[in-house]
């Protein structure tokens, strides 16, 4: 994202099968604004392990502002936005 000289991103949308978390850690939030994250928790149908994955995400991104969560219907998909941001 810093390469792009982008300093604001309205969605983020991250389905890599995986490794989710480990792309947003790497994110350096001191130098961009990201109004929604979409995130994709699906670890092999392991719901356990799926909730502590999205446990994991929220509590990395609620500290730059993404503090609502909304599960997308019928997937595995949740959509984390900033409170200023409408989702109706």
């Amino acid at each position: 994202l810093i390469a792009t000289n982008l300093t604001v991103v309205d969605v983020l949308s991250l389905d890599l099968q995986g490794p989710e978390l480990e792309v947003l850690q790497t994110i350096d939030w001191s130098r961009i604004d990201i109004n929604a994250v979409l995130v994709e928790a699906l670890i092999s149908g392991n719901r356990s392990a799926e909730a502590a994955k999205i446990q994991s995400v929220k509590e990395l991104l609620s500290p730059h502002g993404l503090t609502e969560m909304q599960r997308v219907a019928e997937s595995e998909d949740y959509l984390l936005v900033s409170p200023e941001v409408k989702t109706n």
